[in-house]
């Protein structure tokens, strides 16, 4: 994680100590840095500040909510103000870091003095304490429960718990759209055929695939990958299949085939977190919620629910096929 500047360039600006929003931060993930670095705002939002720093091809963000922490994020008290957005901060103001406090722009400084550190081994994929009776029950529960929620949301990726597949409608239409369900069959069997190749191809045409910050397919695909990494599948597989999808990404070790972005740089950064078995805490929650009991995941899902305009379901559909796939894979 040294793609970052380390030294800085700007110059201090004299602000009068009354116009200072003073904040402090609680918590820091474990990809957070600690060593000093230049940044400015990339996106500006009531609960998240997404900071992009030279060099560096993701971005780190500051929360306030604790669910939306991940390993590249930092969360700061919400106390004394009430949104990111009053703080009078704006998309593209420069900041610095000095290893002890964070100054964004003219009107906000935030103490890193007492923050807590987050261990890798904090950040750990929950383990699946299922039997094989119990999880299967648990798939069509959680699967009826989801398909509920995303029709009352009125969502355009969804899960047919009847045949545990996803499928998804363009907006306005009543149709599957043929190359997302071609794409995820080809995913699930190049995996379960051991075919690296042939699952790379197929995953490259879900990222990106949708609108927004975080398009669905990329949600889709955080959420199938949490699953095959609570479901133990093959280590080599995995690894392999994640290694490659990284260097496409221009995360990984090798150059990127493509100078084309392939979605949004908000999305790039947990697809890379993804493709390191890492996870955001809103997600490590879905995995822990399933391997309980249904009462559990019928009441993540109401938080679930609440998260970005589909993101959250979109997630959970993408985790739901994983499952899918472990349980292809045993069988």
């Amino acid at each position: 994680m040294a793609w970052y500047s380390m030294e800085s360039s700007a110059e201090g600006t004299a602000v009068p100590p009354e116009s200072v929003n003073l904040l402090t931060a609680i918590q820091r993930g474990s990809l957070f840095p600690k060593e000093p670095f230049n940044c400015k705002i990339h996106s500006l939002f009531a609960h998240a500040v997404n900071l992009e720093i030279p060099g560096f091809p993701l971005l780190y963000t500051l929360v306030n909510q604790e669910f939306l922490m991940h390993p590249l994020a930092a969360l700061i008290s919400n106390s004394g103000y009430t949104s990111f957005e009053s703080l009078k901060l704006q998309t593209g103001q420069s900041g610095y870091f000095d290893g002890m406090s964070l100054t964004l722009g003219p009107t906000c400084r935030i103490s890193f003095s007492k923050v807590r550190t987050d261990r890798a081994c904090d950040e750990r994929v929950p383990d699946l304490n299922l039997s094989h009776g119990e999880f299967q029950d648990q798939l069509d529960l959680a699967g009826k429960v989801l398909e509920y929620a995303q029709t009352q949301k009125d969502t355009e990726l969804r899960w047919n718990s009847a045949k545990r597949q996803p499928y998804y409608r363009l907006s306005g239409s009543k149709q599957n759209w043929a190359p997302f369900s071609e794409a995820v069959n080809n995913l699930m069997l190049a995996l379960h055929k051991e075919k690296i190749s042939e699952a790379l191809t197929a995953t490259l045409q879900l990222v990106g695939m949708g609108q927004g910050l975080t398009p669905s397919g990329d949600d889709f695909l955080c959420g199938f990958i949490l699953a095959l990494c609570m479901g133990q599948m093959d280590t080599l597989i995995l690894d392999t299949w994640l290694w490659g999808l990284a260097n496409e990404l221009g995360v990984g070790e090798l150059p990127a085939k493509t100078t084309k972005e392939l979605t949004s740089r908000v999305s790039k950064t947990f697809l890379y977190l993804a493709t390191r078995k890492r996870f955001s805490k809103l997600l490590l929650q879905m995995g822990r919620s399933y391997s309980k009991d249904p009462a559990s995941w019928m009441s993540f899902l109401s938080l679930l629910e609440t998260y970005g305009h589909s993101s959250g379901l979109d997630s959970a559909t993408g985790f739901l096929y994983g499952m899918a796939t472990v349980d292809k894979r045993r069988n």
